[in-house]
């Protein structure tokens, strides 16, 4: 079965939630924007339109979870 690799690059929209669950299990919930860039006919860059992502990360990758604004990316990797 083949793997499946997904790379999200934007900015972090808003501040990070970090929940610790009833079992002791810390997930922490973010959001990235990332717009597509492209040129237009005259050659210059253009942002299309925004991409809202809404990501949770369970267990050693919540914790201490992403503690910044702006850029960010996040890779992940299934199989």
């Amino acid at each position: 079965m083949p793997a499946i690799d997904v790379t999200i690059v934007g900015n972090l929209a808003r501040s990070p939630e970090t929940k610790v669950t009833a079992g002791g299990v810390t997930a922490c919930t973010f959001t990235i924007a990332s717009n597509e860039r492209y040129r237009d006919g005259d050659g210059q860059w253009k942002d299309g339109p925004t991409s809202w992502v809404r990501c949770c990360a369970w267990r050693d990758l919540a914790d201490p979870g992403p503690r910044h604004s702006g850029a960010m990316s996040v890779s992940i990797a299934a199989g």
